[in-house]
Order: C-alpha cells, then sequence, then structure tokens
C-alpha cells in the first residue's frame, strides 16, 4: 500500500477495496516461477551461431575427427535429493547443520569413442588456469591426434591463453549455441553423476557417516563410468 500511495499519491484506496479488486481477479501472492530462456532460431544472430556449430559438427564427423564434449558443473549445499522413499505417514527429516558440503566444482569430458576422457575436481569453480591445465592433459591423452572439442560460451573458454592453447594444440572448438545445454551431450553424464553423488549423500547424513563430497564425486563418477 506504501508503495502504491508514493507512486499514485493522488489516488485513495482502502485495504478493503484493494482485497476486493484482487478477490475479483483472482491476483494471488505467488512463488516466482524461473525459466530457462528459449532460443528463436529464426533470429539472425542465433541461427547462423546454430549453423556454424552444426557444419563444425558435420566437418568433424567427415574427417573423422574425434568430438569431445566438455562443461563443468557444481555441487553446493543445494545438491541433494527432494524426495526418497518413506513409510506412511512419515518423512525423512534431514538437519541443514548436518549437510557439511564443501562447493567442489567439476570439468569433465567425453566422447562416442571412449565414453569418459577426463575429469578435474577443483573447490568451487573453475577458472582459466585450471580449465587449461585439463586441456593440455586432455590432449596428451589423444596422443597427438587432431580433434575436436565441443563446449559452451563460459568466460573461461573464450579466455585469450584459452584460445591460444586451442590453436597451439591444434584443436577445433565448436562453441554451443547460447542457452541450448541440449545440444551438449555431456549434460545427461552430470544428471547421471549427480543422481548417483545424491544418493550417496542421502545415505551418509542419514547413517550420521562423515562426509567427504570430492570422495562422493569420485565414487559417483566411477559407477556411472562402469554402467
Amino acid at each position: 500500500m506504501k508503495r502504491f500511495h508514493r507512486r499514485f499519491g493522488e489516488v485513495k484506496i482502502s485495504v478493503s477495496t484493494l482485497r476486493r479488486v484482487y478477490l475479483r481477479h483472482k491476483i494471488k501472492f505467488k512463488f516466482i516461477k524461473r525459466v530457462k530462456k528459449e532460443i528463436d532460431f529464426t533470429e539472425k544472430k542465433y541461427n547462423e551461431l546454430f549453423i556454424r556449430m552444426r557444419t563444425l559438427v558435420e566437418l568433424s564427423k567427415i574427417y573423422k575427427q574425434k568430438i569431445i564434449f566438455l562443461d563443468e558443473t557444481v555441487f553446493t549445499f543445494s545438491t541433494f535429493r527432494s524426495k526418497a522413499w518413506s513409510t506412511h505417514h512419515n518423512r525423512i527429516k534431514v538437519v541443514d547443520s548436518d549437510l557439511r558440503i564443501q562447493t567442489q566444482a567439476m570439468i569433465s569430458a567425453i566422447s562416442a569413442e571412449n565414453g569418459l576422457e577426463g575429469y578435474y575436481i577443483h573447490p568451487r569453480s573453475i577458472k582459466t588456469e585450471q580449465f587449461t591445465e585439463f586441456i593440455r592433459d586432455l590432449a596428451s591423452k589423444q596422443e597427438g591426434k587432431h580433434f575436436s572439442l565441443f563446449l559452451d560460451n563460459l568466460t573461461v573458454h573464450k579466455a585469450k591463453e584459452s584460445k591460444q592453447l586451442f590453436e597451439q594444440l591444434n584443436i577445433t572448438e565448436i562453441f554451443n549455441v547460447p542457452y541450448c545445454p541440449q545440444f551438449n551431450g555431456i549434460e545427461s553424464y552430470f544428471s547421471l553423476v549427480k543422481a548417483q553423488y545424491k544418493k550417496m549423500l542421502l545415505n551418509a547424513v542419514i547413517k550420521g557417516s562423515k562426509i567427504d563430497t570430492v570422495e562422493m564425486i569420485e565414487t559417483a563418477v566411477k559407477n556411472v563410468d562402469e554402467t
């Protein structure tokens, strides 16, 4: 009401009148739904980016270059199961203070040929230094063979040091269209890893076991890699 009167000082309206207006128009105080941006590929900008991405993917296949899909993800306090099996009229309760989680970032790379190509875990976030180190290690595993790297538009991916390294190692970078994670196959892989991680974390909390975030992530990666 105060905000209303500050904006429309000349208008006088009572709380009861405002309530009737809200009821008449079925206006309620609701949770805000956050949604991902939907890309309109008829827009020239996004259409050109998509064509470029698709062309590079097709050329990689024509020249039989391995395409490695790369991305980063984070494991935080919120990376926890929201549902679990329980008996009738009972609900599993978890005390927030029991979730002593140190945020960890993981960069991973997969390919159709080898599955998991490599991963690296680092506290909080992946910066340019960790990214370039991972790329060097990834390139060394390819034994000098030219390959394509499919990745998103994260700042570290487009940093000067990163671009120079791509050129030095003869890596063809294929940047995904912004806001289109569905084109990167590694997103499904991350979902599997996090499902395993969440299951282990819940079991540890229920049993009162010590929580080692890095060890759990590594175990989750191993379990997914073996399936």
